[in-house]
């Protein structure tokens, strides 16, 4: 695979990113956030620093979510026709995990807007100037089609990502079954270990309790004993349901006037499109973005880890961690705490560090290593 990508060499000019100055600078600003965070007693100077790191926070994830945008354009037109094939690679899934280091369902995810977006071409111009969100176009994408195309672009410029979920959401059919089937992956060899938990719960809870209810007594019993993985975050675990939850955020968004009192980050313009369609100019360009993205990522996973060591969404407004990622940074709450995560991991372990700024390890290899071998194994 590796000789089916290694291309003649091509001449590729600098890709234009006028913002590109503004967020290095910001990347600047963000190492001066020192971590952990001392005690502060001084409640006005708390605040004071929650307003700091949401304002550098919400820029930066601006950017951010420009390179990602031009990264799916990309990864949508390497996915026509036999493109990706002829870089041996079946599938951009694989291309991306393999040869850019991103996770094989982000990247898909990515591809997916791209492409959308080059079908609607409204909603793609707000997209690339930065004017909305990436998350938002993947809320009404499906709707925003034909002559309705403009309404949903004015709406998500306006509108939370809560209420556009609420608006484009599919009617429930109230005769449907509600059942729900949970599937589990035991790990080879471990079948026995789980039925003899089994019989073990069905003693301390009762012989007629289904095997679903065992087994959820079963983790809460886990999470009972063990503390939080840090990439779970507090506000997954929050005692409200998701209908509480979502009224409670209805509320917040009201109150605040969607957060009128932060201050709002500048839009930020996507690369400019490249016209080009060989795959090895693709590839070329695709390596570049991605190098421009993770060279801004350190800060991001910085701050992340800062702002989310503070508690400071609940300073600013928001019901939980998730409610701030989704409307503030216009992120997934999982991918900003796996950024912070392996941020944490990095500072553990410098050679990690190291071996990722070299680029002897992508990304996606650095964030499995992080999580699952101990410290004192990733350097071997």
């Amino acid at each position: 695979m590796a000789e089916a990508c290694a291309s003649p060499d091509i001449a590729l000019q600098e890709i234009d990113f006028p913002d590109a100055a503004r967020l290095d600078a910001l990347a600047g600003v963000a190492k001066m956030f020192p971590w952990p965070m001392g005690r502060e007693r001084d409640e006005k100077a708390c605040a004071d620093m929650t307003y700091l790191v949401d304002g550098v926070l919400a820029q930066i994830s601006r950017g951010r979510g420009a390179l990602e945008v031009a990264i799916g354009e990309c990864l949508a037109a390497l996915a026509i026709g036999d493109r990706t094939m002829k870089l041996g690679y079946s599938n951009i899934g694989d291309y991306a995990r393999e040869e850019l280091g991103i996770n094989a369902g982000t990247a898909v995810k990515m591809e997916r807007l791209g492409r959308g977006l080059r079908e609607r071409p409204l909603m793609r111009e707000a997209v690339r100037k930065g004017e909305v969100s990436a998350r938002k176009a993947e809320t009404v994408l499906r709707v925003a089609r034909g002559d309705a195309e403009a309404y949903w672009v004015q709406q998500a410029r306006m509108e939370t990502v809560r209420a556009l979920q609420a608006a484009t959401a599919e009617p429930r059919n109230p005769e449907e079954d509600e059942w729900t089937r949970l599937c589990v992956k035991v790990p080879a060899g471990k079948a026995p270990v789980l039925d003899e938990a089994m019989k073990v719960a069905r003693k301390a809870v009762g012989p007629t309790v289904p095997r679903w209810e065992l087994f959820l007594k079963m983790c809460e019993e886990f999470l009972g004993a063990h503390p939080v993985p840090d990439e779970v975050s507090l506000g997954e675990l929050s005692p409200a349901g998701p209908e509480d939850l979502s009224s409670l955020e209805e509320r917040l968004e009201q109150e605040t006037r969607q957060w009128a009192n932060l201050v709002a980050p500048p839009p930020v313009d996507a690369p400019a499109e490249s016209f080009e369609f060989d795959p090895w100019h693709l590839h070329a360009r695709l390596q570049k973005l991605v190098a421009m993205r993770d060279r801004r990522d350190e800060s991001f996973g910085h701050l992340a880890m800062v702002f989310r060591g503070m508690r400071a969404w609940d300073r600013l407004g928001f019901a939980s961690f998730p409610h701030y990622c989704r409307e503030r940074l216009g992120m997934a709450e999982r991918t900003v705490c796996q950024r912070a995560s392996l941020e944490r991991k990095l500072r553990e372990v410098p050679v990690l560090r190291e071996a990722l700024r070299e680029k002897h390890l992508s990304y996606e290899k650095a964030r499995l290593l992080a999580r699952h071998l101990e410290k004192q194994e990733i350097a071997g």
